[in-house]
């Protein structure tokens, strides 16, 4: 069911290997990633990629975030500044993102 989710994740974990924290996070970096009833991939059984919400990404402490508001619209807030190999690597993670998402068949007919 969250089929680009979890590849999505699997290259993040190739692309950042090294495991470090009792949480088993990937080196340098931490996700969270949300449908729009606040259920969290990996932690609730009802998250659904149709219904991706966003993205807390947090790489080397600099915390961006990418939101959707349709099939076709996104938008990527970052409070931090950073620097250019810290911004560098941010656009291997969009690269990853973006490839993914973009498969996703998001379901925008839904009433809650």
């Amino acid at each position: 069911m969250n089929e680009n989710i979890m590849a999505m994740v699997a290259e993040l974990e190739s692309n950042f290997p090294i495991k470090w924290g009792r949480h088993d996070k990937i080196k340098n970096l931490r996700f969270k990633i949300y449908d729009d009833r606040g259920n969290e991939f990996g932690i609730d059984k009802e998250f659904d990629e149709k219904r991706f919400d966003y993205m807390r990404i947090n790489y080397k402490g600099k915390e961006i975030q990418i939101i959707t508001f349709d099939e076709n619209d996104c938008a990527v807030i970052s409070p931090n500044r950073m620097s250019w190999e810290e911004f560098r690597v941010i656009g291997v993670i969009f690269n990853i993102t973006s490839k993914y998402m973009n498969n996703i068949n998001f379901d925008w007919s839904y009433t809650d």
